[in-house]
């Protein structure tokens, strides 16, 4: 049961981070003059870069820049996001340049099986606590 409350408490405070972050973004864009549609698309045009350091690995490899929006199979992706949301790590300096905000194909690929595995686990221990007050019927 306390384990059911911490998970209950640990979605919670990962849901008001990420709507923090969301509101610093739409601030940060309104100051700067653009719609947050506008920054959006501007974002997804973004190139990868030819090659820099990836600063989740520390490998020097073609990278993406980490707190930019891009999209993967249909789905809105933001890699310093799904860090926090994962793991709870929020990344420091991300004001940087640009080459000092990079993660490379391996990374972003190992941080979406992470983020996938940690959903897939939230749904059934989520489905294993309706079953067990009696919610559900297996």
């Amino acid at each position: 049961m306390l384990l059911c409350s911490l998970l209950d408490a640990n979605i919670f405070i990962y849901k008001f981070t990420l709507s923090l972050i969301h509101l610093v973004i739409f601030t940060s864009n309104i100051r700067n003059n653009l719609s947050p549609t506008m920054n959006a698309a501007r974002f997804k045009a973004m190139p990868v870069i030819e090659t820099g350091v990836c600063r989740f690995c520390g490998h020097n490899k073609k990278c993406r820049v980490i707190n930019i929006e891009y999209e993967n199979l249909g789905q809105r992706e933001v890699y310093s996001e799904m860090l926090l949301e994962c793991f709870g790590i929020l990344l420091s300096n991300l004001d940087r340049p640009q080459k000092e905000r990079l993660v490379c194909a391996s990374c972003v690929h190992r941080l979406r099986a992470a983020c996938s595995f940690k959903n897939q686990l939230l749904k059934c221990e989520e489905t294993l606590k309706r079953k067990i007050e009696g919610k559900l019927k297996i």
